[in-house]
């Protein structure tokens, strides 16, 4: 894996992808907030040009 995607890698991994779900709002705001973080991170690979690959791994996380 490129060095440059391990933080992406780290965040994705460690995401409660169900977060929307909690009704216990300070789950659902520590969910907002990674999400955020996720989503920052995802720009900042795009600047670098590695938006394909950052895309690419963000779909393997994904949960539908």
């Amino acid at each position: 894996m490129n060095p440059e995607l391990t933080v992406l890698n780290r965040l994705l991994a460690s995401h409660d992808w169900y977060y929307n779900y909690s009704d216990d709002h300070s789950v659902y705001a520590r969910g907002r907030d990674h999400a955020s973080s996720i989503r920052s991170e995802l720009d900042r690979l795009k600047v670098l040009g590695f938006e394909a690959e950052a895309t690419d791994l963000y779909k393997k996380y994904v949960r539908s």
